[in-house]
């Protein structure tokens, strides 16, 4: 018996440059967005701040009752 040898395998490179234009590319489509990550970030520290006021003109509201004044 006699063993051929085979060729080694080649690789090819080409998938490094399809995963770094995939990479670019939901890159971009994330940059896109950014509009719309900033609207939603900026609305949820308003809503945030708006529950921390409504909170302490509660908290000021209770004081006042349990002191009588109102």
């Amino acid at each position: 018996m006699t063993m051929q040898k085979s060729a080694a395998p080649t690789v090819s490179t080409s998938f490094s440059s399809v995963a770094t234009k995939v990479a670019a590319v939901e890159v971009a489509q994330i940059a896109g967005e950014a509009g719309f990550i900033t609207g939603t970030a900026l609305t949820m520290v308003a809503v945030t701040l708006v529950g921390l006021a409504i909170g302490f003109v509660l908290l000021r509201v209770e004081s006042l009752v349990e002191e009588g004044k109102i």
